[in-house]
């Protein structure tokens, strides 16, 4: 409803969401909504997290969602608007691979591996363009808060979608 452009990829990733949504597992946690690296605060000397940061978006929600929507800040480009991890070496910057991360989250979970990977991850992306055109709308509509960063994400919009599709073809069906 919000949208400003017609992109033919975000009709394309909602027809597939709907194709492969997964059965309800039932799982339900805490979700922060917003989880990524720069929501967070690092120990100064130890490897590890001592707090997360900007809980506004926290409800209940399936557990892989923040999970997904952290792994998709590795896979945003670096030169975007969104200051993705995408293109950069993170093994560099200490920072493990997608599939390490995945199995070490399995791991802790007790899990025998991220089942339905490829929905999660193209449903965060969906999610992130879906509340950037509302923002976009609200540049547009003369009732954004901040219209120019409104406006920059316009341009992200496709990258999300691109990203997305990208996740979808390299499924078989």
């Amino acid at each position: 409803a919000t949208a400003t452009t017609e992109n033919p990829n975000m009709k394309r990733i909602m027809d597939w969401l709907v194709k492969h949504m997964p059965p309800d597992d039932g799982q339900v946690a805490l979700v922060h909504g917003d989880y990524r690296l720069d929501n967070m605060i690092f120990h100064p000397t130890e490897p590890r997290i001592i707090g997360v940061l900007d809980w506004e978006l926290s409800t209940l929600g399936h557990p892989m969602a923040d999970l997904a929507y952290q792994c998709s800040q590795w896979r945003l480009p670096y030169d975007s608007n969104m200051r993705g991890l995408g293109g950069i070496d993170r093994a560099t910057i200490g920072l493990p691979t997608e599939q390490d991360y995945l199995d070490a989250y399995a791991q802790r979970r007790g899990l025998n591996g991220v089942e339905n990977w490829p929905f999660y991850l193209v449903f965060s992306f969906f999610r992130i363009a879906a509340i950037l055109q509302g923002v976009v709308r609200r540049a547009q509509d003369g009732n954004a808060s901040n219209p120019e960063s409104g406006r920059k994400y316009a341009s992200v919009i496709p990258v999300l979608a691109d990203l997305a599709v990208e996740v979808i073809d390299g499924q078989r069906d």
